[in-house]
């Protein structure tokens, strides 16, 4: 019995770019014994071949052709059956892994030899791969379908989960971002004959959304914007609602009521944190604008304004910036200018200006110029007496309303007081020669 041969001849072109021929063959000495089959396992037979054919024959050694009865497979398929000799389209098979040839009968030959040739008309390839981008979201964001570029005019896009593998899509997937992490998705342009190029990658990354800003309830100044309120955070962003809309300008004017603040990393933006803001208004301080005083040397506590708790400056830039308050024991001077701010927890109001005139009289003016008043704190009738002629009165309550006013001219002066409500006042007595003011209670 002579030796069982195999021949297996494989092209060597590169891929979607041959055509190949395959032979195999078997050689008996007496007899062939039914079920001996013969197979060759084709690697390069892919879907960029157009058109693969298969033709075996069965001869014996004279060279006559044999009327044995064969079977064929392709892809361990059964497909038909043949006798002697068989040309066949193995097209539909794509893509062809092996081609098998078995005898089903017995038949007392001498030497038989059986040739099984396999001929792919080959198709040429796009030259290159797809041009690509990966691709990136976030957590949750809403995703549209990939994309590729074609290089070659002619082809269609098909669409893979990996590297290897003929499963395919011609409809490109949209990614799904319910989970963080990367995905990688393949893609290759291929003719209409099925001939592909290679594959491009394209990795799709879903990016976690960083944590939400810390941030507190808050009260701020009348006149702040969205930059004077606090969060911890990176790339804090400011919102009117809690989804939605567009972040404010770091400009916008601030009002009392809820905003929302995120904060983003270089691609994904937080959830937002809920912030109470609540607007402080400093009421600007009231009062006399022109003040005279005939205390001797008189100081800033003795300007009346209200509230009393305001802070003094000696110029308006100090009051606007806060910078150097005077203290309450400053001596005030003659025709100064001074300015009050009120603070509410920690907000500033306007400057209110104040003049102070009349200061400055020698201690014998104060001495033959005194004034009286009885009963203080008064109920009904306030009595004020005064060494020299009282021209006028004039009582103002603490935010610098007039309350009562009346003419005199006389050393002594009653005022009815008994409709005024309980509180301090201010009262300004006119004489021939200056103006005073004195500080008075109402029970």
């Amino acid at each position: 019995m002579r030796k069982l041969l195999f021949f297996l001849f494989t092209s060597l072109f590169q891929y979607c770019t041959f055509a190949q021929t395959q032979t195999i063959a078997y050689h008996k000495g007496a007899s062939m014994t039914a079920g001996t089959g013969l197979q060759t396992t084709l690697t390069n037979f892919t879907t960029c071949q157009s058109t693969v054919t298969a033709t075996f024959s069965a001869r014996g050694y004279s060279g006559t052709w044999s009327q044995g009865n064969f079977e064929y497979y392709v892809n361990d398929v059964l497909i038909g059956s043949a006798v002697g000799n068989q040309t066949f389209n193995i097209s539909s098979y794509i893509p062809v892994n092996s081609v098998k040839v078995k005898k089903t009968d017995y038949s007392n030959w001498n030497e038989v030899e059986i040739l099984v040739n396999v001929t792919s008309q080959s198709t040429a390839a796009p030259a290159t791969a797809p041009a690509v981008s990966n691709v990136g979201y976030c957590l949750n964001q809403s995703a549209t379908a990939l994309s590729a570029t074609l290089s070659s005019t002619g082809t269609i896009l098909n669409w893979y989960t990996s590297d290897v593998g003929d499963n395919f899509s011609t409809t490109a997937p949209t990614p799904l971002t319910s989970t963080a992490g990367t995905t990688s998705y393949w893609v290759a342009q291929a003719t209409t004959s099925g001939c592909e190029s290679l594959r491009s990658k394209i990795d799709v990354v879903v990016s976690a959304l960083p944590t939400a800003p810390a941030a507190s309830s808050q009260s701020v100044c009348a006149g702040s914007t969205i930059a004077n309120l606090s969060a911890t955070g990176t790339n804090l962003q400011w919102y009117s609602s809690a989804t939605g809309g567009s972040p404010l300008a770091s400009t916008t004017a601030v009002n009392s009521g809820n905003y929302f603040v995120s904060q983003s990393n270089t691609s994904c933006e937080s959830t937002r944190t809920q912030v109470a803001v609540t607007l402080t208004n400093a009421p600007t301080p009231t009062g006399s604008e022109s003040q005279s005083f005939s205390t001797s040397n008189p100081t800033i506590a003795n300007i009346a304004v209200s509230p009393a708790t305001v802070l003094w400056y000696a110029n308006q830039e100090n009051a606007i910036s806060g910078n150097n308050p005077l203290a309450t024991s400053t001596i005030l001077e003659n025709s100064t200018t001074y300015y009050a701010v009120n603070v509410v927890d920690g907000c500033r109001s306007l400057p209110f200006a104040v003049t102070v005139i009349n200061v400055g009289l020698s201690s014998e003016n104060f001495e033959t110029n005194k004034v009286t008043f009885y009963p203080n704190p008064a109920n009904d009738v306030l009595y004020i007496q005064n060494d020299t002629a009282i021209l006028g009165v004039e009582v103002w309550n603490s935010i610098g309303q007039v309350m009562l006013k009346q003419t005199a001219n006389d050393v002594n002066v009653q005022l009815n007081v008994s409709h005024l409500s309980s509180a301090t006042y201010f009262v300004k007595i006119y004489t021939q020669d200056k103006i005073t003011i004195h500080k008075i209670l109402k029970n």
